[in-house]
């Protein structure tokens, strides 16, 4: 086999770069960072792509599968035929898988004792959802940026479609706030907000130009103020916080060109007769804390402490009657947790918390921050559109490009990048990152021949 022409070229990844590496030596394999046999890619991109364009459309009644959710079946079982059928266990999948795990026994045990089958249907919402950011954290892994940036487009698509819509008042509800295709304005809101939260995820990581960015941005604000939910627009005042302090360059001076921009448009809105959407949103801003459903009482927080008993191990969700006068679902995703699933709920869920935020670092934030706001006063947990956007950022942080500290100040990222690549410490330039690549493609080809050998590389690092 000696002297055999050069014939194939095996990648090699490192950091967050890919890099090509042509050997003398054939059938060396040399590869770093989570390895991905998923084929097909062009298909993954298109039901990813149908997925994010389609998930607005409700045809059926909330709670009932809609079409998007057979868009997520058929990329599954693309999944399973083409590539790895098991996600990875370091991929942080433990703590949410336990987590849900937790959540069927609850609700199965209840509706075992309350002989009340509603129950085991909300199991099944968290397994769904389960799927949901198992599917995309595997098709991150395999798609990386490129499927990253796709997201960001089937998300402008479908908040375009959304905004005509809502400006052309197709659907309203009784109080007269724009639905789109949702079954209520709170779905929308909640929708516009996760679109802002992927536009400032996609720009922190410079997956997008600064156009792409701003129209997606522009689009979700424009959904959540037609939508005129509440906790969805003081979200994203959140969100834009936590943007300006992980945004780093000229990123920050985009974000603030973004405000600018939804307030030129704000202003415009106001000159129109009766103040138009903007006054209609400001006045619901600053009704806050003087309606019914403002109190705890309202979202339903006061069965904690009337019912301390079910903190324990969880009262699960369904069969409401068993809270007396206080029937309705408790309107909140962080009280669900606490209440429907006592301390062991509350425990994975931190345990869940803390692992994502480890393996995504301080950029995780830009998500959970803004999602948690609005958890205080609506039930977003089943929402899978966030379940989603959650698995594709831990599915490309998987592939090493995130950087590892995006709140870091100066030039600290760059010595955690060079620390993360090479275990002996940080490498100052890319000629020193080339000459390392080289020698240890050398090492690996001497060890898989028994013998030292000499190995010409060529490297060609890849773009994020």
């Amino acid at each position: 086999m000696q002297g055999e022409p050069l014939r194939d070229e095996k990648k090699i990844r490192i950091g967050s770069g890919i890099s090509v590496i042509k050997f003398s030596t054939p059938n060396i394999v040399v590869e770093r960072g989570p390895k991905s046999r998923i084929r097909n890619l062009g298909w993954v991109h298109i039901l990813i792509l149908a997925y994010i364009v389609i998930f607005p459309l409700y045809v059926f009644p909330s709670g009932s599968p809609q079409p998007s959710n057979l868009v997520v079946l058929a990329l599954i079982g693309l999944l399973f035929i083409s590539g790895e059928p098991l996600p990875r266990i370091t991929s942080g999948l433990v703590p949410l898988t336990a987590l849900v795990g937790y959540i069927t026994l609850v609700n199965s045990v209840w509706a075992v004792l309350e002989s009340e089958p509603e129950c085991l249907l909300y199991a099944l919402f968290y397994l769904f959802n389960l799927l949901v950011y198992w599917t995309a954290y595997r098709s991150a892994v395999a798609g990386g940026g490129r499927l990253l940036s796709l997201a960001g487009v089937g998300a402008i698509i479908s908040a375009a479609i959304q905004a005509v819509a809502c400006r052309m008042a197709l659907v309203t509800d009784e109080f007269g706030r724009a639905v789109g295709t949702f079954n209520n304005p709170n779905q929308l809101g909640y929708f516009g907000l996760l679109c802002c939260v992927l536009a400032v995820c996609l720009l922190t990581l410079k997956r997008v130009n600064v156009w792409v960015f701003l129209l997606a941005f522009v689009l979700g604000v424009f959904l959540t103020t037609y939508s005129l939910s509440k906790a969805a627009m003081v979200s994203i005042g959140g969100l834009f916080l936590v943007g300006i302090c992980a945004a780093r360059g000229h990123g920050r001076w985009h974000l603030v060109g973004a405000a600018l921009v939804v307030g030129a448009l704000g202003l415009a809105d106001l000159r129109q007769p009766g103040g138009g959407i903007v006054k209609d949103a400001s006045d619901r801003i600053l009704s806050i804390g003087s309606q019914d459903d403002d109190s705890l009482e309202g979202r339903g927080y006061n069965r904690i402490w009337e019912e301390p008993l079910y903190l324990i191990l969880g009262a699960g969700e369904g069969a409401t009657e068993r809270f007396g006068a206080s029937e309705i679902e408790l309107h909140s995703g962080l009280g669900t947790i606490i209440f429907s699933y006592g301390l062991p709920g509350a425990f994975l869920t931190a345990w869940w918390c803390l692992t994502y935020y480890r393996k995504v670092g301080h950029f995780s934030l830009i998500i959970l921050l803004p999602v948690a706001a609005y958890s205080l006063t609506h039930q977003n947990l089943r929402f899978s559109f966030v379940w989603f956007i959650l698995g594709l950022v831990l599915g490309y942080s998987e592939t090493g490009s995130v950087r590892p500290a995006v709140l870091g100040v100066g030039r600290r990222w760059r010595r955690e990048v060079g620390n993360a690549m090479n275990a002996d410490g940080p490498q100052k330039s890319r000629s020193r990152i080339r000459s390392r690549t080289r020698s240890d493609a050398r090492d690996r080809a001497g060890q898989a021949e028994g013998k030292p050998r000499e190995a010409q590389a060529t490297v060609h690092h890849g773009i994020r």
